[in-house]
């Protein structure tokens, strides 16, 4: 997959990298990175979630009609992640 051409699509649809990289689970920076062509890919986990958006995405906007969020499901991988990491009662 070309990540540059993907994370441009997603910006040109009105995605903020600031949200792109939210749901990344990176910086901004690192958004930056491969849009200015220094990094040619996200690491593995980053790629698997940016994979799942695309220009059709619906996105979520607060009161103001800003973009907030990418409008999809919590990923069920890492919802388990975070169940796992929580103390046993």
């Amino acid at each position: 997959m070309d990540w540059r051409s993907h994370i441009r699509s997603l910006v040109d649809a009105g995605a903020p990298i600031g949200v792109i990289a939210a749901h990344m689970q990176v910086s901004p920076s690192a958004v930056s990175e491969i849009l200015a062509g220094r990094t040619k890919s996200p690491r593995a986990d980053a790629a698997f979630r940016l994979a799942r958006v695309n220009a059709q995405t619906p996105l979520k906007r607060d009161s103001d009609g800003r973009v907030v969020a990418f409008a999809v499901p919590l990923d069920p991988v890492e919802t388990g992640k975070a169940a796992a990491l929580e103390p046993a009662t």
